[in-house]
């Protein structure tokens, strides 16, 4: 596991602040204000961590840290109002917590308890903000191609994707416009994108 930061100007990559936490399987944000929290330490399930670090466009410090230790599950929103859920402990989980911090408080404040998932799974892709998120696809043992709508207190299930997977790059904001591209299948690797309109 590394540290290591770098960041894209659109043609290159140069070198930034390291995480405190060398970690894999976490979550992140924007370039300029982004959180990062979960992960494992070492790669594996039995040491997953709830360090949460904020990055200012120059370097990391820390964060509350989350209530429960998880890797590998989805995250949308902002650096001060992220959200953070499903993932992996010993077993997949529909856990969700959200992380809410004014712009001038950002270490005061914590993670809260938010509606379940109705699909426990991990490696969940999804993006919007804390309050109009939508998560689909992910492992549960198994790809799946389920999708949900969180609202800021609960999870709804909507049209699946049209193929089962997990792993997919979101490209999008908004809840109601987004598209997904690659992924995994059981069958292998995905090199198609889907997009989706709010609904279908």
């Amino acid at each position: 596991t590394v540290s290591l930061t770098e960041e894209y100007n659109g043609t290159s990559w140069s070198e930034s602040g390291d995480l405190s936490t060398a970690r894999v399987g976490l979550l992140e944000q924007d370039q300029t204000a982004s959180l990062v929290f979960g992960g494992s330490t070492d790669g594996s399930s039995g040491n997953r961590t709830t360090a949460t670090e904020g990055y200012d466009g120059t370097s990391w410090s820390s964060r509350p840290s989350l209530a429960t230790a998880r890797r590998i599950g989805g995250g949308a929103g902002l650096d001060t109002t992220a959200l953070y859920h499903g993932g992996f402990t010993t077993t997949d989980i529909s856990l969700t917590e959200e992380f809410n911090v004014s712009v001038t408080e950002t270490t005061g404040s914590a993670w809260a308890s938010g509606g379940n998932l109705g699909t426990s799974r991990r490696y969940i892709s999804g993006c919007g903000t804390q309050t109009a998120i939508v998560a689909f696809g992910g492992f549960k043992p198994g790809a799946g191609d389920e999708t949900e709508l969180y609202n800021g207190s609960s999870w709804s299930e909507v049209n699946n994707l049209p193929e089962i997977r997990y792993s997919g790059a979101t490209i999008g904001t908004a809840q109601t416009d987004y598209i997904i591209a690659s992924g995994q299948a059981p069958g292998g690797y995905l090199t198609n994108s889907v997009r989706y309109d709010g609904t279908n």
